[in-house]
């Protein structure tokens, strides 16, 4: 008998539904629209960045507006533990600056169709931040997008859930 693969959903505050597995968690990173300077941002993200290095666990980074500080703050730390940008909207050029950083990209509900179609699958993620809803619908969508079955886009997001919590996929209950 063949295995169900869950809806993996790598960000989001909200309960998981039915068939979904949430890596909801928190976030951290640089928002030109917070009040805090943006030194006293970088030295907050760089102690996240310190304790996801210590903890051995990957880092979800909030953005707005600030992909270049982010993409700075990875060649001025060099992490060795995976980081996901989650939310992504971004344009083309800013989806290619992350993944050739070796960012893990996530879309939700909005996204700027052609960053979508351009992304690695072995670097997206999906997620329902900004949504309460299942996520079923988004990876139906994204396969319809991509021209790829559920079943190989469920594959694909199980496999990056495991590069970004290294671990071997065995010891991750489904």
């Amino acid at each position: 008998m063949k295995a169900t693969l869950p809806f993996v959903n790598f960000h989001t505050h909200h309960p998981a539904h039915e068939g979904e597995l949430s890596l909801g968690g928190e976030e951290h990173g640089f928002d030109t629209r917070w009040d805090k300077p943006l030194d006293i941002q970088e030295q907050e993200f760089a102690r996240a960045v310190e304790e996801s290095e210590h903890k051995q666990t990957f880092l979800t980074i909030h953005c707005v507006k600030s992909i270049d500080t982010v993409l700075r703050m990875r060649r001025t730390l060099k992490p060795t533990q995976p980081w996901l940008f989650h939310g992504f909207r971004g344009k083309p050029q800013q989806l290619r600056s992350l993944v050739e950083a070796g960012l893990f990209v996530s879309f939700g509900f909005r996204y700027n169709v052609q960053s979508l179609l351009l992304c690695p699958l072995e670097r997206m993620c999906l997620e329902t931040d900004d949504t309460p809803g299942p996520i079923r619908p988004l990876y139906e969508e994204v396969s319809r997008l991509r021209g790829v079955t559920l079943e190989s886009l469920q594959t694909s997001m199980v496999a990056n859930m495991h590069k970004l919590m290294q671990k071997d996929p065995a010891t991750i209950l489904l």
